[in-house]
């Protein structure tokens, strides 16, 4: 088994069900689609059996399960009505209606989507001052969802020259050995420098005494906000925010993944100090010098421009290591990390398999979709109007993350060749990486696909695809 395998198994699908639940008091409000959305990428069932993914125009049944129900005190025990909202995923064209709940606590909304998208239903019950609510949705072709723009015909110009920049600069990479919590690993703590602004700043893992030549290479990427690069063991930090988050069963850290055999590089993602007190990195995310739309109204001051040269010169760091197998690049990412992980494998060649779990950053020009579309985090057109607004959007084109812009056809794993495997995040999955992020729910990690690819830049069997999840 090659040592990268044990990725593999944490890309299993992590079950069947597509409910949120809220919960009041005694009584329970939930709603799911009668049909799980578990799929492989070419729309294969999951493991239940049940076929994955709706059709345009095909009636799609959610059902509601009121649980725990009681009257109020002195009142009666009376059928509660609970009142629903059909959208087009929170937008336009928007149907709303009410409900009897039967005697189980049960009530089918029944509804469809006259195009390629997710068919989202909200539901909600008051009970005297008290009101739950619950969400689900159902998606509907979602790889015939259209871009909201085409690809800027300078798309490859425009990275060509950055990456001619960022050559330009000398990394003289430092690497100062810091304390690890695995016996048998080694870690650096490393900085190289960089163009767009900041260096790269991270953690790099490996096993002792390993033999050059020998390891393969990983990136761990963060989701949003400022922090350290980190070391820790699965259980004492969160995974969400470090870049390992959401893969699911097992959660790797960084030093887990090197005792593994692998050379680890955990990189924070805006090249601030690592270790340092929690209070310093608060005092750094409350300066607002690290939002990410800052610089959002030219391509060339984009936040992301930084952020995805040094995603590339952290490369450079790894595959300069002797213990590199001279073959094997991964990237691994969520939520922002997801981002990050679909623009540095469409961006750099020598990377074999990316891992981009809830990916953010995509859509970013969804509100001039047909039909509109509610854009994905970090919304980088938000409070912008006329000119302004014009300027970021045609920014934002050059944010590599929407994979149709890296990998034309990717949902159908032909135009590179690649095998993709897609996975559900956290049990109601129903967006796809390179169309919508999660937006404005509740819990917006709650409701996003994850994508593994294997590229063909090497062969396919760099990861193994068992243990559950078939290859494509």
């Amino acid at each position: 088994m090659h040592r990268l395998a044990p990725l593999a198994q944490q890309l299993r699908p992590a079950g069947s069900a597509n409910e949120i639940a809220t919960v009041h008091g005694r009584a329970t409000l939930t709603v799911a689609a009668e049909r799980p959305t578990v799929a492989y990428a070419d729309g294969r069932a999951g493991p239940d059996g049940a076929a994955a993914l709706y059709s345009v125009d095909e009636e799609i049944v959610f059902v509601v399960r009121l649980d725990g129900f009681s009257a109020p005190a002195g009142g009666r025990r009376m059928p509660p009505t609970v009142a629903w909202t059909l959208s087009n995923d929170g937008v336009e064209p928007i149907t709303r209606g009410t409900a009897l709940v039967d005697r189980d606590g049960r009530a089918p909304i029944k509804g469809s989507l006259a195009f390629p998208g997710v068919l989202q239903c909200v539901v909600s019950w008051e009970h005297g001052a008290s009101e739950l609510t619950a969400m689900a949705a159902a998606t509907v072709e979602p790889t015939k969802i259209p871009a909201a723009l085409p690809v800027p015909d300078d798309f490859d110009e425009f990275w060509d020259a950055q990456k001619a920049e960022l050559a330009e600069v000398e990394p003289s990479t430092t690497l100062r050995p810091v304390p690890s919590p695995l016996e048998g690993v080694d870690c650096f703590d490393v900085r190289a420098e960089c163009a767009g602004g900041a260096p790269v700043s991270g953690y790099l893992a490996r096993p002792s005494g390993s033999a050059a030549g020998g390891l393969p290479g990983l990136v761990l990427v963060h989701g949003a906000g400022v922090r350290s690069a980190d070391l820790t063991a699965a259980s004492d930090h969160d995974f969400h925010r470090s870049g390992t988050h959401g893969v699911e069963p097992n959660h790797l850290s960084t030093t887990e993944w090197a005792a593994e055999g692998t050379l680890a590089l955990n990189i924070n993602a805006h090249g601030v100090e690592n270790g340092r007190e929690a209070a310093y990195y608060e005092a750094l995310g409350a300066s607002g010098r690290y939002a990410v739309q800052l610089g959002r109204e030219s391509k060339e001051t984009s936040a992301f421009r930084g952020m995805f040269l040094r995603l590339l010169r952290a490369v450079d760091v790894l595959t300069d290591q002797p213990e590199w197998d001279g073959k094997t690049v991964a990237v691994i990412g969520v939520s922002q990390g997801g981002l990050q992980a679909l623009a540095l494998a469409g961006l750099d060649e020598r990377i074999t398999f990316f891992s981009a779990g809830v990916a953010a950053g995509c859509d970013h020009a969804a509100a001039v979709a047909t039909p509109p579309r509610v854009p994905g985090w970090p919304k980088l057109l938000a409070g912008l109007e006329g000119e302004e607004e014009d300027a970021a959007r045609e920014a934002s084109r050059f944010v590599p993350a929407t994979a149709s812009e890296l990998f034309p056809g990717l949902s159908s794993a032909t135009a590179v060749g690649a095998q993709v495997l897609r996975w559900r995040q956290h049990g109601h999955a129903h967006h796809l990486p390179g169309h919508n992020d999660c937006r404005a729910h509740r819990n917006p990690h709650d409701h996003c696909w994850g994508l593994g690819c294997i590229l063909p830049r090497v062969p396919a069997t760099i990861v193994r695809t068992g243990h559950g999840l078939p290859a494509v």
